[in-house]
C-alpha cells in the first residue's frame, strides 16, 4: 500500500495540516525544500509530495536558482493572494484569488439529516 498523499480536490489540499504549514513557512520568504522540512519538522519526502501537489493546484510557485558553483536548487513561495471559503446551503465554494485571475471550486454536499 502506498503512503503517497493524493488529494482529490482543493478542499483536501487546504485541509491538510502539512500543506498549510508549508504555505505559512513560505509566506514571508522564498524557501528551499530543505528549509521547509526543517521549519515544518517533516521528512523531505513528505515535504516534496506536498510541494508537488501545492504547485499542481497553483498555490505555490517554484523558482529554480543557480548558485555560484552552477548548482541548481528550487525555492518556493505562495502563488496566490487569498483563499476564501463560502458556505451556501449544501454548497461549499473555495475561491482562490491569483491576482490577475480568480478561480472558484464548487462542491455540493448531501444534506445531513440530524
Amino acid at each position: 500500500m502506498s503512503n503517497e498523499w493524493q488529494p482529490a480536490n482543493i478542499y483536501e489540499v487546504i485541509s491538510d495540516d502539512r500543506a498549510r504549514q508549508i504555505l505559512i513557512a513560505t509566506n514571508d520568504a522564498q524557501r528551499s525544500a530543505q528549509d521547509i522540512s526543517n521549519i515544518c519538522d517533516g521528512s523531505l519526502s513528505s515535504i516534496y509530495r506536498r510541494l508537488d501537489i501545492l504547485s499542481e493546484y497553483n498555490l505555490l510557485e517554484k523558482e529554480i536558482r543557480i548558485d555560484q558553483n552552477g548548482h541548481h536548487h528550487s525555492v518556493y513561495e505562495p502563488d496566490f493572494e487569498s483563499i476564501e471559503l463560502q458556505l451556501d446551503g449544501d454548497v461549499i465554494e473555495v475561491t482562490v484569488d491569483f491576482g490577475k485571475e480568480t478561480k472558484t471550486h464548487v462542491e455540493e454536499w448531501q444534506s445531513l439529516d440530524v
